[in-house]
């Protein structure tokens, strides 16, 4: 929605959520689709399964994933877990950083 000048945008506006696409903008004289999708490195995914399906504690400590990092053992990613082991804290800019690094390579 930020991105759309306001000039595009006609009131009054109606966002409903479907399935194909993820979203639809309704506006008095035009409908606008959007596609939500989201970037997510492997090992994180591969980690979010394994806790979705019992392994650690239900409240963890937060692992930090980047894009094209080496793809780990499953051995590993279970030894993250069960052991809690947490990434440094963001400093300074660190979060803005990463995400501008992480949209450049997806």
């Amino acid at each position: 929605m930020a991105t759309l000048p306001e000039t595009e945008l006609t009131y009054p506006l109606h966002l409903v959520h479907q399935d194909r696409p993820d979203f639809v903008l309704h506006m008095p004289e035009r409908e606008i689709g959007i596609e939500l999708t989201e970037a997510v490195p492997e090992n994180h995914v591969r980690t979010s399964l394994l806790r979705q399906r019992g392994l650690g504690p239900n409240v963890h400590l937060f692992q930090r994933h980047l894009p094209g990092e080496s793809r780990r053992s499953t051995a590993m990613l279970e030894d993250e877990i069960i052991n809690d082991i947490a990434s440094g804290p963001w400093v300074g800019n660190e979060v803005e950083v990463e995400w501008a690094n992480v949209m450049l390579h997806c």
